[in-house]
Order: C-alpha cells, then sequence, then structure tokens
C-alpha cells in the first residue's frame, strides 16, 4: 500500500520528538506512515475507522468503525468514530494526543461531541488545519478547552501550493511561545 501522502509533515514529526520524550505514549486519531516512525521512539495507540489502514506499523490499533454523530451532521461531515469502541479500548492516561483522522472527506469536528475522551494537561496536535474543517476543528477545542494554539507551516504544499499546516494546542501556549 502506498501511504507516503498519508503521512504528518516532517515538521510535525520534528516537533514531537523535540517536545516529547522517548517512551511518552501518544494517542492518535488516525493511522499512516507517521505511525510507523513513531512507533520507533514513542507507545502509540491508533484509533483507525479503515480496516486497510489496521496493523500497518508496530503501535496498538484500535479499529473503530465511523459512525452518526450529531455534530458532524451539523457540520456537514459524514460521521465520526465509534465512541462506544473508543471508550471500551483507548488507553486515558497518555502524554500527548495527535488528530490526523478520520479523513477530510469523512470529517474530524465530531471529536467536539465527545471532548470527555481527551486527556487533561496534555498537549494535542491537530494536523492540516490550512484546510476549513480542520481550523474549524481547532477553534471548537481551543474555545471548548480554553487552550491556546500555536500553528507551524510545513514545507509541504498542498497541490494549489497552499503550504500544509498543523496545530499544537497547549494549556501552556502563550501568544505563540512555549
Amino acid at each position: 500500500m502506498n501511504i507516503d501522502g498519508w503521512m504528518l509533515p516532517p515538521e510535525a514529526l520534528s516537533y514531537i520528538v523535540e517536545n516529547l520524550p522517548s517512551g511518552s505514549r501518544i494517542l492518535e486519531f488516525g493511522s499512516g506512515n507517521g505511525s510507523i516512525t513513531l512507533s520507533e521512539s514513542y507507545h502509540v495507540t491508533s484509533i483507525e475507522h479503515d480496516q486497510l489502514w489496521l496493523n500497518i506499523a508496530p503501535v496498538k490499533y484500535i479499529h473503530a468503525p465511523i459512525v452518526d454523530n450529531k455534530v458532524s451532521a451539523q457540520c456537514g461531515e459524514s460521521g465520526w468514530y465509534d465512541i462506544d469502541v473508543i471508550r471500551r479500548h483507548s488507553p486515558f492516561d497518555v502524554d500527548f494526543v495527535i488528530i490526523d483522522g478520520p479523513p477530510g472527506d469523512i470529517g474530524r469536528r465530531g471529536l467536539l461531541a465527545h471532548l470527555d475522551i481527551l486527556p487533561p494537561d496534555v498537549d494535542l496536535m491537530v494536523d492540516d488545519v490550512d484546510r476549513e474543517d480542520e481550523r474549524a476543528l481547532m477553534e471548537g477545542l481551543v474555545e471548548k478547552l480554553g487552550l491556546a494554539p500555536k500553528i507551524f507551516e510545513s514545507g509541504l504544499t498542498r497541490g494549489d501550493g497552499t503550504p500544509r499546516a498543523f496545530a499544537i494546542l497547549s494549556k501552556t501556549t502563550s501568544e505563540g511561545n512555549r
């Protein structure tokens, strides 16, 4: 399977390596090539809906199909991960959370209906905030959780030349500084 285009930008992976000690526990929504890289230094649990993407990396996978979600529907999205599966299997004692799934054609804002599953006092990474829907997710998380965002542009670009971007949301980020 060619998964090169389905990966966190190199700058996002560098951020994690520079700010998270080796051996830390990461919860990621959505699996990709970045999962393989992260598994080399971290204990990763990946929540994934698509069986084709399960077990591409040596991480713990939680298969959570996409189901209807009220917030997703209000935002014109297709749904979100099955929250019952996540509640049964997800580790909530983690050091960092990556939000990089489900894919944009399904939508990610369904997470806003289940903020209680996010561990308190850990930084969150939201990938693809250069896209409107992911930016709206980031803004919702900032507003509802009282987090401060810091946005990073990547050297990678979209097909239209727009730089890819990701955000770090943190209680300790203040006016762009950590």
